[in-house]
């Protein structure tokens, strides 16, 4: 076993969902969605900067998620 421990693991995980829920909060507040059992997307305007920030958000979740599974694989010993 690594000396990974389970609380490192736990950190990484909310950290990621966080940050998960930062970028779609974002992307909640671009696109709206609506309609009974259709989906329908209407794009609302979206700023240079608003994209900066998405892409930013989406950045910082998918770099969560490999620090998350990087100490998961560390702490099983793949």
């Amino acid at each position: 076993m690594s000396d990974v421990s389970k609380e490192e693991i736990e950190k990484a995980a909310h950290e990621y969902v966080e940050a998960l829920d930062g970028y779609r909060k974002l992307v909640d507040e671009s696109v709206s969605v609506f309609g009974p059992g259709v989906s329908i997307f209407e794009l609302k305007v979206i700023t240079i900067e608003t994209l900066k920030e998405l892409r930013k958000a989406e950045a910082k979740a998918s770099k969560a998620r490999k620090k998350w599974h990087k100490l998961i694989r560390l702490y099983r010993g793949f």
